[in-house]
C-alpha cells in the first residue's frame, strides 16, 4: 500500500498557437530574382545549404486561464503551476514524497552536514514552536522541548525561572554552478533571498506557514543560501524553506505592492526553466519558446522548440480539439474523471492515451465523534444528538462493514490499484461478521433478527435503550462522492446500520462554522477529501485542531476526536528528522479510527498517441513538473 502523506497548509492546466497558425497561413512573398551565370562557387553554396529543421510544437489544452503568472499573486493552483513549470524548473521537486534537487546540488540532511541543530537560549516573548508543534510566544507555563529533546516524552513546562535552551535547525542550500535566467543574467542566491523578502512582505498574499517558521534567510555567497528556523521547529521536509528565485536584477527596485501590479511580473515573467515566455493572447493561449540558456540544454532538453498553452473552457470542445490534433495534452482541469467510464469505453481506436493520476489525497469517512453541541456537556434529554460514536468498537465495526474494494471496483472502476492507508498501514479489512460482532459488543443489537431493519441500542453507554441506529452521511455533489455514498449506505445496511445521505455543493459543505455543517461540527458522518500537497497528515486529527468557538471555528479535526497518546505520537512524527513514521502513531490511529480511508482520489489526463510522458514524475505542485522531458 502507498503511504498516506499530507500537511495542514495548502490543484489543476494548457495551448495552441494562433499567431503561428496565422503566420503559417499567410503567403510568403517571393523575392524578385536576377538571372546570373552559374559558377562553381554558387553551385557549392547551393549544395551546402542546410534544410531547415521542422519546428516542433507541443500544445497543452486546459480549462482554466490564470489571472496572472506572478508567483505571489495568491492564486496558485495546479493549472497555473502546470504553466509555471515551463519557466521554473524546481528548485526542489517533491515526487512521490521524495525531495529531489533540481537547481541545488543536494538536499540538506544531517549526514551531508547541510542540516545542523544548535542549542540557543530563548527569551520570554520570543516566538517558538512548542512541544505540540504549535507556533506560540515563549513565556512561563509553556510546554516545550529543551535542547537535545526530540520526543514529547522529554518535553517540560517552563517555570519562568532561569535560562531555557531549545534546538534551532539550520539549512544550507548550494545552487548548481552556471545557472542563468533566460535573459543570460546569472541566477544567484541573492535572487532567492529577494523572493523570500517579497513573500514575507505584508502586501504579498498567500500562505505564511513557512515564513512564520523562519528566523533568518540570507545569501552566504553567490551560490549559497542559509536558512535558520525558529526555536523548536525541526522537520525532515526542507523544500518549503528554499524560496523560488525571482530575478532581482529586473525586479529588485520594485516593492512587493508594486510587483502585484507590474506588467512584466504578471504577464511576461522571466524564468530559468526549459522554456522562456514569448506571448500571451488573453482568452486564447500563452506561448513559450525553448530556453537556449537552460542548464540542461546539453541533454537536448527541452525536446520541443515551442510550447503552447491553449485555453478551451468547454470539455466537449477540448475533446473535439484533441480528436482533430489541435491539442497534444488535455490536463486534469477538465475533471475527466467524471467521464471516466465513457472514456474507458471509447479509448479503443481513439487518437489519445488515457493517464490516471493518483492522489495523494484520499476520500475519508469522518465520524462526528463529538458534535459542537457536546462542548458544554452531553445532554440528550435537551436535544443533543445521540452519542453514536463514542465507543471505539462502533467505529471499528464501520471499518469492517464498509466494502472499500467494492467501492474501488464499482465507483472508481479499479482506476486506482491501491486502497489508501495511514502512514503505510491500515489494519481493518472488509469483514461483515467481525463488524456485526463488534456492534453487538458495543450494545447495538439486532433485536428482530432481520438484517434489513436497523439495530437498536440495548446497553449502549449514554444512549436510551430502543434507539435505532440511524445516521445521516453528508458529502459533496460530485459524481464520485454520491456513488460512494450509495455503496457505503448499502454496506452498512448489511450490518444493520441505517444510513441516509445528503449531497451539498462544496461551498455549502465547507461553509465556516458555527453555521457550516462540517466546520460547525453538526454531522453524523461526512465523506470528503482534504486538498493536500504532501507531508505527514496526522496533524489533521490532533486534539487542538477541533474547530470551536474559542478558536473561531478554525481547525481540521472536524469530528472532534480527542486522544492524548495520538496527539503526542503525531507531534513526535511532525517534529522529526526521520521519515516521520511512528509505530505508536499508526497503532493508535488504527485502534481509534477517527476516520476511515475510503479511496485515493484520481484525475485523468489525455495525451495524443505517440507522445511520451512519464506521469509518475508529477510533483507536489504540478502534474507537468517534468515538462522538459515530454517528447
Amino acid at each position: 500500500m502507498r503511504p498516506f502523506h499530507l500537511k495542514i497548509k495548502e490543484l489543476l492546466l494548457l495551448g495552441i498557437i494562433l499567431s503561428l497558425g496565422l503566420a503559417a497561413c499567410k503567403p510568403v512573398p517571393t523575392p524578385a530574382t536576377k538571372t546570373q551565370p552559374a559558377t562553381a562557387d554558387s553551385t557549392a553554396v547551393s549544395e551546402m545549404t542546410a534544410t531547415p529543421t521542422p519546428l516542433k510544437e507541443l500544445t497543452v489544452c486546459m480549462a482554466q486561464e490564470p489571472a496572472s503568472l506572478y508567483l505571489y499573486d495568491g492564486r496558485n493552483n495546479r493549472s497555473k503551476w502546470n504553466i509555471l513549470e515551463a519557466l521554473y524548473d524546481g528548485p526542489i521537486d517533491v515526487i512521490v514524497g521524495e525531495e529531489t534537487p533540481v537547481i541545488i546540488e543536494r538536499i540538506p540532511n544531517l549526514e551531508n552536514g547541510d542540516l545542523t541543530l544548535q542549542a540557543v537560549v530563548v527569551s520570554s516573548g520570543q516566538e517558538v514552536i512548542d512541544a505540540r508543534g504549535e507556533l506560540v510566544v515563549f513565556k512561563e507555563g509553556i510546554f516545550a522541548r529543551p535542547a537535545g529533546c526530540q520526543r514529547s516524552a522529554c518535553a517540560v513546562t517552563w517555570d519562568g525561572k532561569g535560562e531555557f535552551s531549545m534546538d534551532v535547525m539550520n539549512l544550507k542550500f548550494r545552487l548548481k554552478e552556471g545557472l542563468t535566467w533566460s535573459d543570460g543574467e546569472p541566477l544567484t542566491a541573492a535572487d532567492s533571498v529577494f523572493s523570500y523578502q517579497v513573500a514575507k512582505d505584508e502586501a504579498t498574499p498567500g500562505s505564511r506557514w513557512a515564513i512564520h517558521r523562519t528566523g533568518s534567510y540570507d545569501a552566504v555567497d553567490e551560490r549559497t543560501v542559509a536558512w535558520q528556523g525558529i526555536p523548536g521547529f525541526i522537520t525532515s521536509d526542507v523544500s518549503p524553506f528554499l524560496w523560488n528565485p525571482l530575478p532581482s536584477h529586473l525586479l529588485g527596485s520594485l516593492s512587493a505592492e508594486e510587483l502585484l501590479a507590474d506588467e512584466t511580473t504578471n504577464f511576461s515573467p522571466l524564468g530559468w526553466g526549459a522554456y522562456r515566455f514569448e506571448s500571451w493572447t488573453r482568452g486564447e493561449q500563452i506561448t513559450f519558446s525553448a530556453n537556449e540558456t537552460y542548464f540542461r540544454a546539453e541533454e537536448s532538453l527541452p525536446f520541443y522548440n515551442r510550447l503552447n498553452f491553449r485555453f478551451i473552457a468547454s470539455t466537449d470542445e477540448a475533446l473535439s480539439a484533441m480528436e482533430q490534433g489541435q491539442c497534444d495534452i488535455l490536463d486534469e482541469s477538465y475533471a475527466l474523471e467524471n467521464r471516466f467510464g465513457e472514456l474507458i469505453n471509447g479509448q479503443t481506436g481513439a487518437p489519445w492515451n488515457l493517464h490516471i493520476l493518483n492522489g495523494p489525497e484520499w476520500d475519508g469517512l469522518v465520524f462526528g465523534i463529538k458534535p459542537a453541541a457536546y462542548d458544554d456537556g452531553y445532554t440528550p434529554q435537551y436535544g443533543d444528538r445521540v452519542d453514536f460514536f463514542a465507543d471505539v468498537r462502533t467505529r471499528q465495526a464501520f471499518g469492517y462493514c464498509i466494502d472499500r474494494q467494492g467501492i474501488a471496483e464499482e465507483v472508481y472502476l479499479d482506476a486506482v490499484a491501491d486502497l489508501p492507508d495511514f502512514q503505510g498501514n491500515y489494519s481493518i479489512p472488509f469483514d461483515v461478521n467481525e463488524g456485526t460482532r463488534l456492534l453487538d459488543a458495543a450494545g447495538w443489537k439486532d433485536v428482530d433478527a432481520d438484517p434489513v431493519s436497523p439495530r437498536q441500542a440495548w446497553g449502549v453507554t449514554g444512549v436510551t435503550n430502543g434507539t435505532t441506529f440511524s445516521v445521516l452521511l453528508l458529502t459533496t455533489n460530485s459524481h464520485m462522492h454520491t456513488q460512494t455514498a450509495q455503496v457505503i449506505q448499502e454496506s452498512l445496511a448489511a450490518c444493520g446500520v441505517e444510513v441516509s445521505w445528503q449531497a451539498f455543493t462544496p461551498e455549502e459543505l465547507f461553509a465556516p462554522g458555527p453555521e457550516g455543517v462540517l466546520f460547525g461540527r453538526q454531522f453524523d458522518l461526512a465523506l470528503f477529501a482534504w486538498a493536500t500537497d504532501g507531508g505527514n497528515g496526522c496533524g489533521l486529527y490532533q486534539g487542538w485542531q477541533v474547530p470551536t468557538q474559542k478558536n473561531a471555528w478554525i481547525g481540521t479535526n472536524l469530528g472532534g476526536y480527542q486522544n492524548q497518546v495520538y496527539d503526542g505520537a503525531c507531534s513526535d512524527a511532525l517534529l522529526s528528522l526521520d521519515d516521520g513514521d511512528s509505530d505508536a502513531l499508526v497503532d493508535t490511529f488504527n485502534d481509534q479510527v477517527p476516520v476511515i480511508p475510503i479511496n485515493y482520489r484520481f484525475r485523468v489526463m489525455l495525451t495524443s498517441k505517440g507522445l511520451a510522458i512519464d506521469t509518475q514524475l508529477f510533483s507536489r505542485r504540478s502534474w507537468l513538473s517534468a515538462i522538459e522531458q515530454v517528447k
